[in-house]
C-alpha cells in the first residue's frame, strides 16, 4: 500500500479492507455515528461519554503519530511541543480533512483555542472534543477541556482550554 504523493495520512486498500496512515498505524475515517449512538443507548451506556472517551484515546495515539510525521518532514526528532505551531496546526487541518471530519480552522483567543470545523457532522462533536483533549493534553503534558459551543449551521465550534488545577 503506497501513499499517494503528498498524502501523509490515508492509505486505503479497499480490496483488503485496510485503512492506514503514513506511519502504518490503522487510520480512522469520519464515522457515521448514528448507528453507534443507537447501539450505545440500547446498552444503557452514556453514549456521549463513550464517544468522548474514544476520542480522547484516539487523540493521545495521534499525538505519537504526529510526532513521527513531523520528525520525518523536518528531519529531526523532537516532542510535538518543540515543533513550530503552524506545522502542527497544518498537520491537524490536513489530518481531519483527509479523514472526512471537515475543514478545520484554529483561532487562538486567550485563554482558549477555538476549533472551527466547516462541513463537520454535528454527531461528531463529542468524539472530536475528546480527540482534542487527548491530542492537546498529550502535547502540553496537562489536562485540557474541550467543549462544543453554540453550533452554527454546517459548522462545529469547539473551545479548548486548560483544566483548573
Amino acid at each position: 500500500m503506497d501513499p499517494a504523493p503528498g498524502n501523509l495520512f490515508l492509505q486505503m486498500d479497499g480490496k483488503h479492507g485496510i485503512c492506514a496512515d503514513a506511519t502504518g498505524a490503522p487510520g480512522m475515517a469520519a464515522p457515521a455515528l448514528d448507528d453507534l449512538l443507537a447501539t450505545l443507548h440500547e446498552t444503557e451506556t452514556d453514549a456521549l461519554d463513550a464517544l468522548r472517551h474514544i476520542g480522547h484515546t484516539w487523540g493521545k495515539q495521534t499525538a505519537g503519530r504526529f510526532t513521527q510525521l513531523l520528525a520525518e518532514q523536518i528531519g529531526q526528532a523532537a516532542s510535538l511541543s518543540q515543533f513550530p505551531v503552524e506545522l502542527f496546526l497544518d498537520l491537524c487541518r490536513d489530518y481531519l480533512q483527509t479523514h472526512g471530519f471537515g475543514t478545520c480552522a484554529f483561532i487562538a483567543q486567550e485563554p482558549t483555542l477555538s476549533v472551527h470545523i466547516q462541513d463537520g457532522q454535528p454527531s461528531t462533536a463529542h468524539l472530536l472534543a475528546g480527540f482534542f483533549e487527548g491530542l492537546i493534553g498529550s502535547i502540553l503534558g496537562t489536562a485540557v477541556i474541550c467543549r462544543a459551543s453554540t453550533p452554527l449551521p454546517q459548522r462545529l465550534v469547539l473551545d479548548v482550554f486548560q483544566a483548573a488545577a
